[in-house]
């Protein structure tokens, strides 16, 4: 009714509008002097705002003051504070002192209000703040906006919700305060203070660190390409590597190129800040106050030219650097690389120096003791030897050396495989006491050996990534032997058809297992059942699974997801620390104990050290991260397995090679962040235990003593595979990314869920990737949550009952091996508990922080955070936060009595880490049960095979939707500066008839939805609790890993939030989702009006939140009623605009009959017809057929 009313007015003069207006004023339905505010603006120029005091008149002498100032040349309003009548040509200094806005009442009325209306940014004055310091904070309340661009996108926030007397209240501030000196003039701020200021946005600004933070990271790259060359080739060799690192050849290596994207996208930041400082001028027509006419659409060229700026002093600077990074010649970076190198060379010394009389006991020992269980068993693999050179036929070495060579080596890869798996006691669960040397080798290598046919035609062999534990120690042992997996692969066919070249390996395998005899070696190189079943595999099947792997690794491209994972990674390195704290305090208690009671000042020193490394050694490997990488490529450096586990960061995926390129280059930065994490953790569990066993230790006495990791590795020695595989395991855990191993009940039923999950993928499943796409990062998750827990803590406490029974037992034990198996279990039983009590330790400190939070927080959900100003940020994807939140909701609800609150899924798919609130899996967990409701296979068009339409082109578009995410990025930049483009959307007004029409209507608007510009044309999402469209809020932080940003609540959605009711039950169930729209569109003025006026009454005040809830369910009956009947007359308005006879709402009726009548009035117009009820809608677009089947289904159905 009013947004009529204001049509009508708008053809009407200012004077007519007002004076129509103000025949309203003292009737029963105004009731409120705030109403003057509403008068609809239809001037040429921004209105001046009225912000005098004058609530003491009435609302007749309100408006009379205001439209005295209407049609005169001058405005004499006190509201009116400039005078933009003078439009003589000549030159005016309007140049305005900070002392004449302090002296201006109207000027500090208006900032007081606007510092009252906008607190996080701005904020109230104080009582002993003066008007000139308010003013003056003002300015540096606009600097900062200016040159940072977290304050830049919350002004932008700030002026979208609001209504139009606040956008221009801040125009006009904004334009006066534009009018005071520069800093560098009389009468300005000064230079000193500019600079404070100004610097003081920028530096608080993470964007600020775009540039240069790529940068860094290039630099990083480069040296340590640099470096790695210099370590295996040497000075020459390096130089070589170090001159493609110059600014001449920028885009030619992997490091210049990520600088010189983080240059360009430092200058696509600048674009953007200036179309949304354009924004801002709009908004608030600021340039209207003096007279100039308000820009309707974005200067382009200016945002390319800001921009541009930024890309060229980026291009100066590098073109000043002499390599990638900037500042360090390649002479620099090569003597840097070549003190490390250096260094290297010096710990290699010192150690041969230190051990030199007893090279000839290492050896022996070390090679001793390659089948024992524990970290002793270091190997070193041929210390003080070169790796022989490539084995190559047209080498040094004569066919014969060659072929006898390698079937030497062929033969110690299966030995050392065989002793691998015995060590990791893998090898019992292969044999019993009939099994044969032979078929030991057997299942070594043919169950690992996949045949690869090339386009070529040329077969190779690859090694089949299916078992860790197999996978490791054979790639492992053939990249120990320096030969690759074709030449171990084809010596097979060569070295081993004779049978009595077979009998060394066999008889070294004998002394591990008895038994010696076998299968033929020609079964051995038989395809696998695996083989030949991937030849049945259908193409379409692998088609189908490449695209699903692609989807779910672009899911994870946005820079947002980078941005949460680092977060995430940090809250977990804060975890891990304080537990590693705690565990370490826990070990070591006895001997600090012992050396306070004894004075040992240099024991106690000595372990106060170890806690002290224990506790903050991944800080330590993470901080030196260019020393761990060089590190990790020595421990990895005869394990490429475990090397390309380390470099895969697409887990949830299966095979990365399914995923497109162009998809995984964009993954660069989601890899680069999880790799870091990875070696740091890596490395300092490799550290911890070799510092534990004794391997590592300040003071080695021994030749298998080292001082350090790097000692160990530049000394030669070889950790075993189990270790490093233990390591990498926490590795992968760290990042959530680890497959269960399958060797607990619950960790075998996480792989087994895991496993099925990823063999259907797509499939509109309540299981399978398209509701499960991050099906690893859950198991991880749960595991999380258990060991950081009190549950956690409980088993470490049984745990530790456990091992003081078998303590108990050793020493009952007279046996003297049976005394040390339970010795090793009591010590392995203690070590395992300390840490589970510690983990869980630290999770119970943090479920108590949480608790405390919710218990002061029961307005808001437990996964949001309500900032100063009012609005809310989302915590859901800040892992590990968000669960422990949830877990505390439930606490404190149960403690409150106030479960019927409770959001019970959300705290479900929270905790676990299901992806259910967008996309396919939101889909799959809310609609599978409807539709396989509608699911209708035969019979006419209807009303299920419309909406199984819908729900098949909405799925189909959610999985596309997932292949588009990098679209989103586009999509929230410009949301950052177009306010249309921030406009949340529906895709929910489908048009169509039958099941094609309505489903592909479906999948387009559910595609457009995720792009830019193409969005807009798309409803506007409605809310069903507010009259204001609902906008994306500082989309670009949010694009950073920051929490989400949504609105402040309305007065009515608190109330709600504290009662615990849903808005989204509030919405409109019509049958029909556009008709939905329009009643959603009108529920949401009337609820937000009229329900405010009741929640404030002293009667609802008195209510219990029981009969508040029962209220509120009456009066949004009433509500809905009223909307309904305002949409109708909307409908039937479109309808009558487009030509047709129907609206949605009469659809509406029609969807909502029985099946019955559906049938039954499909049959009568088969008889008059010919045709269903759809198919007349369709050929009849000017008869209503959807009321007329409606009407006349309720009267057949009675007979």
């Amino acid at each position: 009714m009013a947004k009529n009313m204001i049509q009508e007015e708008a053809k009407l003069s200012d004077e007519e509008v007002l004076n129509r207006y103000l025949s309203t004023l003292n009737t029963p339905e105004v009731t409120d002097t705030s109403s003057t505010q509403n008068i609809p603006d239809v001037t040429a120029d921004p209105d001046i705002p009225d912000v005098t005091d004058k609530t003491k008149l009435s609302d007749e002498e309100v408006l009379n003051n205001y439209l005295s100032t209407l049609n005169t040349p001058e405005v004499t309003d006190t509201s009116a504070v400039t005078d933009t009548s003078d439009t003589s040509d000549e030159e005016e200094d309007d140049t305005i002192q900070f002392q004449e806005l302090a002296d201006d009442e109207t000027y500090m009325n208006v900032l007081r209000k606007y510092g009252q209306d906008n607190k996080n940014s701005m904020g109230v004055q104080q009582e002993d703040e003066s008007n000139l310091d308010y003013v003056r904070r003002f300015l540096h309340h606009t600097r900062e906006f200016e040159w940072n661009v977290i304050d830049l996108g919350q002004q932008v926030d700030y002026l979208r919700t609001a209504d139009s007397e606040k956008r221009k209240d801040f125009g006009y501030l904004y334009n006066q305060i534009e009018k005071v000196p520069a800093f560098y003039e009389d009468g300005g701020t000064g230079t000193l203070n500019a600079i404070k200021e100004f610097g003081g946005a920028i530096l608080f600004d993470p964007f600020s660190y775009l540039g240069f933070g790529t940068s860094f990271v290039a630099r990083k790259m480069a040296s340590r390409a640099i470096q790695k060359v210099f370590i295996e080739k040497g000075k020459d060799a390096a130089m070589k590597e170090a001159a493609k690192y110059t600014f001449k050849n920028q885009l030619k290596t992997t490091a210049g190129r990520t600088e010189a994207a983080g240059y360009a996208l430092e200058a696509g930041l600048g674009s953007v800040m200036n179309l949304q400082e354009q924004e801002i001028d709009m908004l608030s027509k600021k340039v209207g106050f003096d007279g100039q006419e308000v820009p309707e659409d974005y200067d382009y060229v200016q945002a390319i030219s800001a921009g541009g700026i930024g890309l060229a002093l980026g291009a100066l600077g590098m073109g000043f650097g002499k390599t990638v990074g900037g500042g360090r010649s390649a002479d620099a970076i090569v003597k840097n690389a070549e003190a490390k190198a250096l260094t290297r060379q010096k710990i290699q010394a010192e150690y041969k120096d230190r051990t030199k009389k007893q090279q000839a006991e290492l050896a022996k020992a070390l090679v001793g003791e390659t089948t024992k269980a524990t970290v002793n068993g270091i190997i070193d693999i041929k210390s003080g030897r070169e790796v022989l050179e490539r084995l190559s036929p047209s080498g040094e070495l004569t066919e014969a050396q060659y072929k006898k060579e390698l079937i030497v080596r062929t033969g110690d890869v299966i030995t050392e495989t065989v002793m691998d798996l015995a060590e990791t006691g893998q090898l019992g669960k292969m044999i019993d006491e009939e099994t044969k040397a032979m078929e030991v080798m057997a299942k070594v290598i043919s169950d690992r050996l996949l045949k690869v046919r090339g386009k070529d035609g040329k077969i190779t062999y690859q090694l089949r990534q299916e078992d860790e534990l197999f996978d490791d120690a054979l790639s492992s042992a053939i990249s120990r032997q320096g030969i690759t997996v074709d030449e171990f692969a084809n010596s097979l066919g060569s070295a081993y058809s004779d049978a009595g070249t077979v009998l060394g390996t066999l008889g070294r395998i004998g002394k591990i297992m008895k038994g010696v005899r076998g299968l033929q070696i020609k079964e051995i190189l038989e395809p696998s059942s695996a083989d030949k079943a991937a030849v049945g595999t259908s193409m379409l099947w692998k088609f189908f699974k490449k695209v699903d792997a692609t989807r779910i690794a672009s899911m994870v491209v946005q820079p947002a997801t980078t941005g949460r994972n680092i977060v995430g990674g940090g809250i977990r390195l804060t975890f891990e620390t304080a537990a590693d704290l705690m565990e370490s305090t826990l070990a070591n208690i006895g001997n600090m104990t012992k050396a306070v009671t004894t004075g040992n000042i240099e024991s106690g020193r000595g372990i106060i050290r170890d806690i002290f490394r224990d506790s903050f050694g991944k800080l330590g490997r993470l901080a030196s991260f260019s020393d761990t990488s060089l590190l990790v490529d020595d421990l990895l450096k005869y394990n490429p397995t475990l090397l390309a586990r380390m470099n895969n960061t697409l887990q949830d995926i299966g095979d990365p090679s399914d995923v497109a390129g162009v998809v995984r280059h964009l993954n660069v930065l989601n890899s680069a962040q999880d790799i870091f994490f990875r070696k740091g953790i890596m490395t300092n569990h490799i550290d911890k235990r070799l510092r534990r066993s004794g391997i590592i230790t300040d003071n080695p006495t021994g030749p298998k003593q080292f001082k350090s990791l790097e000692e160990l590795t530049a000394a030669g020695a070889q950790l075993p595979t189990s270790l490093l595989r233990d390591a990498m395991d926490e590795a992968l855990e760290f990042t959530f990314t680890k497959m269960p191993s399958g060797k607990t009940p619950t960790s075998n039923i996480a792989r087994k869920f895991i496993e099925f999950n990823q063999s259907l993928p797509m499939l509109p499943l309540p299981v399978g990737t398209g509701a499960f796409p991050f099906a690893r990062f859950m198991a991880n998750a749960i595991k999380f949550q258990y060991d950081y827990s009190g549950v956690g803590a409980a088993g470490g406490i049984l745990r530790a009952g456990v091992g003081t029974y078998y303590s108990a037992m050793a020493k009952l034990t007279k046996e003297a091996g049976k005394k040390g198996e339970w010795d090793d279990a009591a010590v392995a039983a203690f070590s395992k508990a300390k840490e589970e009590v510690s983990k869980g330790a630290v999770g119970v400190a943090a479920l108590y922080a949480a608790v405390k939070y919710r218990k002061e927080n029961q307005e808001i959900p437990f996964y949001q955070y309500q900032a100063d100003d009012g609005t809310l940020k989302d915590l859901r994807p800040v892992f590990p936060i968000a669960p422990y939140l949830a877990i505390a909701d439930v606490l404190v609800k149960y403690t409150n009595n106030d479960f019927d609150k409770l959001d019970l899924k959300e705290v479900i798919s929270t905790v676990t880490g299901v992806q259910s609130r967008t996309g396919a899996s939101s889909f799959v967990l809310d609609n599978f049960g409807e539709t396989i409701a509608a699911l209708n296979l035969g019979g006419a068009e209807s009303p299920d095979t419309e909406r199984f339409g819908e729900l098949t082109g909405q799925y189909v578009g959610e999985l596309t939707g997932g292949l588009l995410t990098p679209a989103r990025f586009v999509r929230d930049i410009m949301a950052a500066y177009d306010t249309e483009a921030a406009i949340v959307r529906s895709p929910d007004d489908i048009n169509g008839i039958g099941f094609k029409e309505r489903g592909v209507a479906s999948f387009k608007n559910t595609i457009k939805k995720e792009l830019p510009i193409f969005s807009k044309e798309l409803a506007q999402f409605e809310s069903p609790t507010r009259d204001q469209p609902i906008y994306r809020m500082s989309s670009l932080v949010g694009q950073s890993g920051a929490p989400r940003t949504e609105a402040e609540p309305n007065p009515v959605e608190k109330e709600m939030m504290r009662l615990g009711i849903k808005r989204y039950t509030l919405g409109a169930k019509t049958g029909d989702k556009s008709a939905d729209l329009f009643v959603d569109r009108n529920l949401g003025d009337i609820v937000e009006k009229n329900m405010q006026e009741t929640i404030n009454r002293p009667e609802y005040k008195r209510l219990t939140d029981t009969q508040k809830r029962q209220a509120f369910a009456q009066l949004l009956s009433l509500y809905k009623d009223a909307a309904n009947e305002l949409g109708v007359v909307e409908a039937e308005q479109r309808a009558l605009d487009t030509g047709v006879a129907s609206n949605p709402f009469d659809r509406a009726k029609f969807n909502k009959l029985s099946s019955k009548e559906t049938a039954i009035i499909n049959e009568h117009y088969m008889e008059m017809y010919g045709k269903s009820v759809l198919e007349m809608v369709k050929e009849e677009p000017d008869v209503n057929n959807y009321k007329i089947a409606a009407t006349l289904a309720a009267q057949l159905s009675k007979f």
